[in-house]
């Protein structure tokens, strides 16, 4: 029913329109009689009527004065001008601004409902339009929402999101998020897509002492809701508590359903909703432990650690990550998830911190490789989160393997484009091979060739060839001395050692015993018999 506005200076006349013509049967409901223009301005701010049908010649603001005020401040409201009138300046000025329809007196009952018809019609279909229009905006919202909660959205699409968040309830700066999880639900995924529609449009109708809440199915599949107050005081959980109790008992009457929640801690700025989403998720599978209509919030979950600490061997991991050694990596794994079969816990959230805060302690180490975890893990569409969707111990050791191996696949491929590129560590390790048998060789003597600092230098060494400078440069002069030694030449001890880069001979004959368990006279007597 759309509301129509009548205004004539004849209370007879307007009277007359009122009652005499079947509104309602034509869909406009009558809410208000003007007598001219400043009457029905006052009244149109109460009112706001989808049509005003109005006479032209009226005392105080006449009918030309009203259409054009009419045009600047409500250019939504439908105008028709009804006039004894024929005069072209008024027609003229009707079309100028943007009068609906024109009709002059005396008009029949036929006249009056076809132009009604007309308006009735452009009505619905604006009407159509908005609503169209708004459902894409709020699709287009919940898109925008659903990308940040999973931590997918850029900061451009976070300043956007900000800016709408109250048209739809959600205040990011006072607000806490629900996962709502279904109990022992087990049937098609359609049949589960409409029971998670259902539940969300039930508990849209809902509303708590904070106000309207915003929920909806996620791209996780997940029913997600924002509860949140515009209000500077802070959001009560026992408010939240009560909201979630009436949502349970309102889904189990209609659907016959219930329903577990997980609340998560409080948010006061946007980018903490993602953090809480996990938290809410996880809170909500506490129903396998804690059974059906379970309620959680995220700070009030039991730890169950084991008596003695675990961890993650790191330091070992990088060892195996830089070597490429699967096998290694495995075995760290397999090492702490069997700590948790002897150790069982009521409920994974220790685990998950566990597994997570090794691999950003890892994310960060695998920096100075110039590999970025998150973007490996985003090209193979893998999340950090999704170690809380492993829901056995199995599951979540494969999920570390996995991600591991990745890491140590992608730290591969980058040493690989390293010695390709024609890089600093390049020019070291070119300038260290071809004067390494100079006493002058040395950290300072390479960072001042490369124009670096030793520390640099130091790390080259470590990061592109696994070993410290010193054990490269004591290798290549060990070998080279080996080579010597096994040619025809015969050379002097002393002559190798000074081709070898060592000033004293002693010194030398020490190094060569240990790197090879035996002096270098006993090495080369021991090639003489090898070679009889």
């Amino acid at each position: 029913m759309y509301k129509l506005m009548i205004v004539d200076d004849e209370e007879s006349i307007r009277e007359g329109m009122a009652r005499s013509i079947p509104w309602q049967e034509w869909g406009f409901e009558v809410v208000a009689l003007c007598e001219n223009g400043e009457e029905t301005m006052e009244k149109i701010r109460q009112t706001m009527p989808h049509v005003v049908l109005s006479d032209i010649r009226m005392p105080k603001m006449d009918g030309v004065e009203l259409m054009s005020t009419l045009n600047a401040q409500y250019p939504q409201i439908k105008v028709v001008i009804l006039s004894g009138y024929s005069d072209f300046e008024y027609l003229n000025m009707s079309i100028k601004n943007r009068v609906t329809e024109y009709l002059l007196k005396p008009t029949d009952i036929d006249e009056f409902e076809e132009v009604f018809y007309r308006l009735r019609t452009a009505l619905d279909k604006e009407q159509q339009q908005r609503q169209q229009q708004m459902h894409q905006q709020k699709l287009l919202f919940l898109n925008s929402l659903d990308k940040l909660l999973r931590g997918n959205l850029s900061t451009q699409e976070s300043t956007e999101l900000a800016q709408t968040a109250g048209e739809y309830n959600v205040w990011p700066e006072n607000s806490a998020v629900l996962v709502l999880s279904p109990d022992e639900i087990s049937c098609e995924k359609q049949a589960l897509l409409d029971v998670q529609s259902q539940i969300v449009e039930i508990c849209c109708s809902c509303e708590g002492a904070f106000g309207k809440v915003l929920f909806f199915v996620n791209s996780e599949g997940n029913i997600v809701g924002i509860c949140g107050t515009s209000s500077e005081e802070d959001l009560d959980y026992q408010s939240i508590f009560d909201f979630v109790a009436q949502l349970q008992k309102t889904v189990s009457q209609q659907l016959q359903t219930t329903i577990s929640v997980g609340i998560s801690e409080l948010c006061t700025e946007l980018q903490m909703l993602a953090r809480a989403y996990e938290q809410a998720k996880c809170c909500a599978r506490q129903n396998i432990f804690c059974g059906k209509e379970s309620i959680f919030r995220y700070s009030q979950l039991e730890q169950e650690i084991p008596d003695k600490d675990v961890y993650f061997h790191t330091q070992m991991l990088e060892k195996a990550l830089i070597s490429h050694d699967h096998a290694e990596i495995a075995r760290d794994i397999q090492r702490v998830f069997s700590i948790f079969d002897r150790y069982p816990l009521k409920e994974y959230r220790y685990i998950d911190q566990l597994c997570l805060s090794c691999l950003l302690e890892l994310s960060r180490w695998a920096l100075q490789y110039n590999v970025r975890m998150e973007k490996m893990l985003q090209k193979a569409g893998i999340a950090y989160s999704d170690i809380y969707n492993c829901n056995t111990l199995t599951a979540k050791a494969e999920f570390m393997d996995v991600v591991l191996k990745r890491l140590a696949d992608a730290l591969e491929k980058q040493r690989v484009c390293n010695k390709k590129s024609n890089s600093v560590a390049h020019q070291v390790r070119q300038l260290v091979d071809a004067e390494f048998g100079s006493n002058l060789m040395s950290l300072e003597y390479v960072a001042g060739k490369v124009n670096k600092s030793t520390a640099y230098i130091s790390k080259v060494f470590k990061n592109e060839l696994n070993c410290n400078f010193s054990d490269y440069i004591t290798r290549l002069r060990m070998e080279h001395a080996a080579t010597l030694l096994s040619g025809t030449d015969n050379p002097k001890i002393y002559e190798i050692a000074q081709e070898c880069g060592y000033a004293d001979v002693s010194n030398f004959i020490k190094v060569f015993r240990k790197y090879h368990n035996e002096s270098p006279n006993e090495y080369r007597s021991t090639l003489l018999r090898r070679g009889s």
